[in-house]
């Protein structure tokens, strides 16, 4: 089951929980690599407001909201909903079976070579369409074809949601990435964690 992350959004099943919010890897590793167990309840000295403070690696110390504001923006738009939010349809064969491994690798290469992803939905149909009296028996039964209309149709929204979210992410009210009270960047906190991680 997918959870957002704290931080940047975006639902994953590589979160780590911390006493009240989760944080994926990618922010946690590469964005803001801080000790998140780190944790005290005090004021923070940029926003005033009584909250769990997280400790930056120069020392400072600010609230989560300070931190999701500076260093990976908060929503102005409403948050849309993420290609891993959406189900693609099973494949129709048993994998363990060695023909319908060989089934599956096949189509693979059928639908690299034919199908460009950035077309729309029906054209891609069309496409194939066409192409029916060139492929396999196998490809061409009615319960193929059904799989093939549902992950073609897939593969599309999946392309209009990541469009959808990278707008999402541009329209952040983002800081600068840097601690507020001494400018180190989030470039030189990550350097810094890996320099101490070599000690």
């Amino acid at each position: 089951m997918f959870q957002p992350c704290y931080f940047c959004d975006e639902p994953s099943n590589c979160l780590l929980y911390y006493n009240g919010f989760y944080v994926c890897y990618c922010c946690r590793t590469f964005e803001l690599p801080i000790d998140y167990n780190e944790q005290e309840t005090g004021v923070c000295e940029v926003c005033f407001e009584n909250a769990t403070l997280l400790t930056l690696p120069c020392y400072h110390k600010l609230c989560l909201h300070c931190c999701k504001t500076i260093y990976f923006g908060i929503a102005t738009t409403p948050k849309p909903l993420n290609w891993r939010e959406i189900e693609g349809p099973d494949w129709p064969f048993v994998l363990d079976e060695n023909d319908e491994r060989i089934k599956y690798d096949e189509y693979q290469e059928f639908h690299t070579q034919w199908f460009n992803l950035d077309n729309s939905y029906e054209k891609l149909i069309r496409i194939r369409n066409n192409l029916l009296s060139i492929r396999p028996d196998w490809m061409n039964t009615d319960t193929f074809l059904q799989y093939e209309k549902e992950e073609l149709y897939y593969h599309c929204e999946c392309k209009m949601l990541e469009k959808a979210w990278e707008e999402y992410n541009d329209n952040k009210f983002k800081g600068n990435g840097s601690c507020p009270f001494c400018e180190t960047s989030k470039r030189h906190h990550c350097w810094n964690c890996f320099l101490e991680k070599l000690i």
